[in-house]
């Protein structure tokens, strides 16, 4: 197990914890950027064993900067029929504000591309 990528050692972490009765029905998980270390191909995957615990009954709370983490299990729970929430928090002066988004996700999407369109503009300004 020590040989193995940090970001597939979780799946294995999540289905010890299934195995040993941890996670149950009722239980509650916080996943802070799971798509860390994980390929974009992984990333997916990881979203549909996500919707699968919630599908069971264990309430999972998702902090996310992967644009394909977001949409995958925007997705997983249309497909599965789970009502999701999603929210954005943006800084304002020191403080941070939360919104609840969950019907314009374009605006978290929107937010993510940001870094990537500041390169596009510094490669077009040249």
């Amino acid at each position: 197990m020590y040989q193995t990528a940090n970001g597939i050692k979780m799946f294995c972490f999540l289905q010890i914890l299934i195995l040993n009765g941890a996670i149950k029905n009722g239980s509650t998980l916080i996943f802070d950027e799971p798509e860390v270390h994980l390929h974009p191909k992984w990333q997916l995957e990881y979203a549909k064993v996500i919707t699968s615990l919630v599908r069971d009954g264990i309430k999972v709370l998702v902090n996310s900067h992967s644009p394909y983490m977001i949409e995958a299990l925007e997705l997983y729970s249309k497909k599965e029929n789970i009502n999701t929430n999603f929210y954005l928090a943006n800084k304002v002066d020191e403080y941070s504000i939360i919104e609840k988004v969950t019907n314009n996700l374009e605006r978290i999407y929107k937010k993510l591309a940001e870094p990537i369109n500041s390169l596009e503009e510094l490669d077009y300004a040249e």
